[in-house]
C-alpha cells in the first residue's frame, strides 16, 4: 500500500506545450443554431516504445480501445459540470445513448474505429453537432515505471501527448472548431486527470462558453 501510495503521488499530469485553436469565422450563426451536442468515443493510439517483452500491439490496442471509452466519459463529465454552472450555450447527448446508438448502426468496426462521417452520425444521432477528438500517447519512460503504474494506476506513462479535439456541424458536417495541443515531459495519471488538464486549457476558448 505504501508503495502504491508513494508511485501515485510521483505521477502528475503536465499539459504544458503548444496549442493551436481554430474557430470558423461565423461560428455565431452555428452557436445559434445548436442545442445538443454529442461526445464520440476518442481514438487513442498507444505508443508500444520501451515497455517491455510482455506488452504487444494487441494488448496496447486494447487499452487504446477501452481508453477511447473512458476519455469520452471524462470528457462529457467535464462538460456536463459546466452545464450545471450555467457556463455554456447547448446541452450534451447521454454518452450511453450515443454509444448504443451508434453500435446498433454499425457505425463501428472491429477494431472500435467510427466508419461514419460526421454529417452521417449527425443524422444518426439526431445532434445539431458533433464532438469528436484523438490522442496519440507516445515515447513511454522506462519499462519497470510503465507497467508498474499502468498496473496501479491503470494508465501508461508517456513523455508525449499529441490532442485534437473538434466540432463539427451536424447538417452540413462542417469543421467549425478544432483545438490542437502537443505536450511534453509529462506523465499521465489517468483519463480523468487528462481530461480535467484538457478542458482548463481549453475553457476559455471553448465556443460554446455563455458571455460573462
Amino acid at each position: 500500500m505504501k508503495m502504491r501510495n508513494f508511485i501515485l503521488g510521483l505521477v502528475v499530469v503536465l499539459l504544458a506545450g503548444c496549442a493551436t485553436t481554430y474557430t470558423v469565422d461565423d461560428f455565431d450563426k452555428y452557436q445559434g443554431a445548436h442545442e445538443t451536442v454529442a461526445i464520440l468515443p476518442f481514438s487513442v493510439t498507444m505508443s508500444a516504445g520501451n515497455r517491455g517483452k510482455d506488452v504487444t500491439a494487441t494488448s496496447l490496442n486494447e487499452e487504446a480501445r477501452a481508453q477511447a471509452f473512458n476519455f469520452q466519459g471524462s470528457v462529457c463529465t467535464q462538460f456536463l459540470e459546466r452545464v450545471e454552472k450555467d457556463r455554456v450555450t447547448v446541452k450534451f447527448q447521454d454518452i450511453d445513448d450515443t454509444n448504443a446508438l451508434m453500435r446498433r448502426a454499425g457505425a463501428f468496426d472491429d477494431e472500435g474505429n467510427v466508419m461514419l462521417t460526421k454529417q452521417e452520425i449527425g443524422e444518426l444521432l439526431d445532434v445539431d453537432a458533433v464532438i469528436a477528438g484523438s490522442m496519440t500517447l507516445s515515447k513511454p519512460m522506462g519499462t519497470g515505471t510503465a507497467v508498474v503504474t499502468t498496473l496501479l494506476v491503470g494508465w501508461g506513462v508517456t513523455n508525449e501527448a499529441q490532442i485534437n479535439m473538434t466540432i463539427h456541424d451536424s447538417e452540413s458536417g462542417s469543421l467549425v472548431w478544432s483545438y490542437d495541443h502537443s505536450a511534453s515531459g509529462g506523465v499521465i495519471s489517468s483519463p480523468d486527470q487528462l481530461a480535467k488538464n484538457l478542458m482548463r486549457n481549453i475553457a476559455s476558448k471553448f465556443p460554446y462558453k455563455k458571455d460573462d
